[in-house]
């Protein structure tokens, strides 16, 4: 079902091309990708990504335990990993990625 909310985050989590890959009913090529290193116009995935993700939901997770049925969506909206905190987005694409090799 859709629900923005939680799509919007998965968006500022992951990427939107990720977030996507939730959609799939067989998880293989959300998985692969989320196992892997990637950086593509459309996906910049590297180990300090995963790190520091991994990071912000212990975070959230362990400041949140009181009340476990919350969901701090709003703050996940707001993440941003370094390695793609300065990268210009446009239509869904990295385009210093792109730029680097059409």
């Amino acid at each position: 079902p859709h629900f923005e909310p939680v799509q919007l985050a998965l968006t500022a989590l992951l990427s939107t091309h990720v977030a996507r890959k939730f959609k799939n009913a067989h998880p293989g090529p959300l998985l692969s990708v989320l196992a892997s290193t990637s950086e593509t116009p459309y996906i910049i995935w590297r180990p300090g990504c995963r790190a520091e993700l991994l990071s912000f939901v212990e975070t959230m997770r362990a400041r949140d335990a009181a009340s476990p049925a919350s969901a701090p969506l709003d703050e996940a909206r707001g993440f941003s990993a370094a390695a793609t905190a300065e990268e210009l987005v446009v239509g869904e694409i990295y385009v210093g990625v792109y730029a680097a090799d059409p």
